[in-house]
């Protein structure tokens, strides 16, 4: 009876240690649950955190968009016053060098009609040796005397200027 006894020993070992392996097999499995349960928590706690943050930035980028639009209509608003500004300024410059042109055109013809009076009246002196009256003479004198003084008296003016420097520093003017 020894071996039956051993095996029935035996046996109640077995399905005591299989009893045994179920539960700890099932308390694994519990803790794992429990920790597949706690990773999954954690997951939807920072999915929900990562989502409030998204929205977050989200607005702050639209709130970002529009100013930075803002201020780019702002700027380009800037240009298109100062282009028109340009243009404007543009627009006088023509109109102030056009007068100029118009004036120096004007001067040029009267010049040349005076040019052409003083070079007939040059060729007439040299093929007749007179002026055809002295009244005319004296007229045209009288018209060119007041810038041919202006001439002549320059240079006094500056050479007494330059003696008068030259004066006033006796111990010499390097030139």
């Amino acid at each position: 009876m020894g071996l039956a006894s051993d095996m029935k020993n035996l046996t109640e070992e077995l399905i005591s240690s299989f009893k045994q392996r179920i539960t700890e097999n099932e308390a694994l499995v519990n803790d794992v649950q429990k920790t597949l349960n706690g990773f999954r928590k954690d997951h939807q706690e920072m999915t929900a955190i990562l989502n409030a943050n998204a929205a977050a930035l989200r607005k702050d980028l639209a709130n970002g968009e529009t100013e930075r639009l803002s201020d780019y209509n702002g700027i380009i608003k800037g240009i298109h016053v100062s282009i028109k500004g340009i243009r404007s300024e543009v627009n006088n410059i023509k109109k102030y060098t056009g007068g100029m042109l118009d004036d120096l055109l004007q001067n040029r013809v009267e010049a040349s009609a005076e040019w052409k009076k003083m070079q007939d009246t040059m060729d007439q002196i040299r093929k007749t040796g007179i002026v055809t009256t002295v009244e005319e003479a004296k007229k045209e004198v009288k018209k060119v005397a007041p810038a041919f003084t202006s001439f002549t008296q320059e240079p006094e003016i500056l050479e007494q200027n330059v003696l008068g420097f030259i004066d006033t520093h006796a111990e010499g003017v390097k030139i």
